[in-house]
């Protein structure tokens, strides 16, 4: 869940209604991080290509001295433009460790402070990525499915493309995101929990 919206619909042949509005339900806001030291470590990862920017991150989180805050929102900014995340799953796996989100910490516990909340995903079962739109989850699922007829190949083994859902908790999540209503799921809960089958849209 991360092209801008035009790559989404341009990806997409089978969205003739757009790309769904975020709801953004609980006010999620993401601060400006615009300081010079942020901005030169950010020229840094973006002057390469999207598929490289991840690995260049966990590079510089491992040999630099970098604000904890720096690394986190670095992370957060390349994750919004890496566009199959599945293929580096290992570096995406230290990157996510590495995370802390403290800035968030007090929105977390205020989104939960009522109990688990549901979230759904299009696509394969699995995976960080998450949401809180179910019309969101669905464009996904029906946006994959017609553009892999034949079926999708993820870490060399074929995946099945619906619209999934759980239910989480606080501790089950690392990030949310205004952006599509995101929320990152820990590796655990992405990978390793069962999903409930919503809806199958690609049949």
């Amino acid at each position: 869940m991360d092209l801008t919206k035009a790559e989404q619909l341009a990806s997409c042949p089978i969205s003739p209604y757009g790309f769904p509005d975020s709801l953004n339900p609980y006010n999620i806001e993401i601060p400006d991080k615009d300081d010079e030291e942020f901005r030169d470590l950010h020229r840094k990862i973006f002057r390469h290509r999207k598929p490289d920017r991840a690995s260049v991150l966990l590079e510089i989180q491992e040999t630099e001295n970098i604000r904890t805050i720096d690394s986190d929102f670095l992370t957060l900014d390349v994750w919004r433009t890496i566009e199959f995340p599945y293929n580096d799953l290992n570096t995406w796996e230290q990157l996510w460790k590495n995370y802390l989100g403290l800035w968030q910490e007090e929105k977390l516990k205020s989104v939960f402070s009522n109990g688990p909340i549901t979230v759904y995903r299009g696509g394969p079962k699995a995976g960080y990525s998450w949401t809180t739109n179910k019309d969101i989850a669905t464009w996904f699922a029906r946006c994959r499915g017609s553009m892999h007829t034949n079926g999708i190949i993820e870490a060399d083994k074929p995946v099945e493309i619906n619209v999934w859902e759980k239910t989480v908790t606080k501790n089950d999540v690392i990030v949310m995101l205004d952006y599509e209503d995101e929320v990152v799921l820990t590796e655990d809960i992405a990978f390793h929990t069962k999903a409930e089958w919503v809806k199958n849209l690609t049949k």
